[in-house]
């Protein structure tokens, strides 16, 4: 099953997010804090991100550089 790191908001951290530079987890996480006004919004996308990111693990791209465009198109 797809490890996820619990954030102090209730925000789940995929793993292949975890996995990366600090910097880029924290911009990964200031798009959906600071980007998005909207809490319904940022929810709504949080969750996709999140899903989509469990989805790739679970078919082998434990890294962001490891997705593949031909595999998520199919």
């Amino acid at each position: 099953m797809t490890q996820l790191i619990r954030l102090s908001q209730g925000f789940q951290l995929p793993a292949i997010v975890e996995a990366l530079p600090e910097s880029s987890r924290l911009t990964f996480l200031e798009f959906f804090t600071a980007q998005i006004g909207n809490a319904n919004t940022r929810r709504s996308y949080a969750k996709a991100a999140v899903e989509f990111l469990s989805w790739c693990e679970l078919r082998g791209a434990l890294s962001l550089g490891a997705i593949r465009l031909r595999e998520v198109a199919n």
